[in-house]
């Protein structure tokens, strides 16, 4: 199987360009394999929530959606994940910035909203990059507090 996958990959880089069917068959290819591997939860990152459907049909266990300022202005993070059509599994904010000032937002404010949306979690980054690091600490421990982890791997 990994052979095929590697020569599914190889096919799609000669030929100069990617169609989402053929990305969609890779990302389902190798969600079979690390599964079969290693018995994990597979996601892609979708690099905004407005391409959160794109993997739907990709047989992902969760779907894992990206925010940041620019995004934010126009696909809003606190709408209902229902209009961005992902209702059908468990939806993470797979990427956004520790820093969420150019989201209006504080970091409390921000995992918060998520987590009263419905979010099944959140990966800032990075929590030792910048200053604002060690004054998100706080907010980080009482959220974390506050919601103590429900899935363990």
């Amino acid at each position: 199987m990994r052979n095929l996958l590697l020569l599914g990959v190889l096919k799609l880089s000669l030929a100069g360009f990617v169609t989402h069917a053929q990305m969609e068959a890779l990302a389902r290819e190798s969600a079979a394999v690390l599964r079969e591997e290693t018995g994990a939860p597979v996601s892609v990152g979708s690099a905004a929530i407005k391409w959160g459907q794109a993997w739907t049909h990709a047989d992902v266990d969760f779907y894992q959606v990206h925010m940041y300022g620019w995004v934010n202005d126009w696909y809003p993070y606190d709408k209902p994940l229902s209009e961005y059509g992902l209702t059908d599994k468990p939806v993470i904010m797979g990427e956004f910035p520790i820093d969420t000032s150019d989201m209006d937002v504080s970091y409390d404010g921000f995992v918060s909203d998520l987590y009263s949306i419905g979010y099944a979690g959140a990966l800032s980054w990075s929590f030792t990059d910048g200053p604002w690091a060690s004054s998100t600490r706080g907010a980080l421990k009482a959220f974390a507090d506050r919601h103590p982890c429900e899935t363990r791997y």
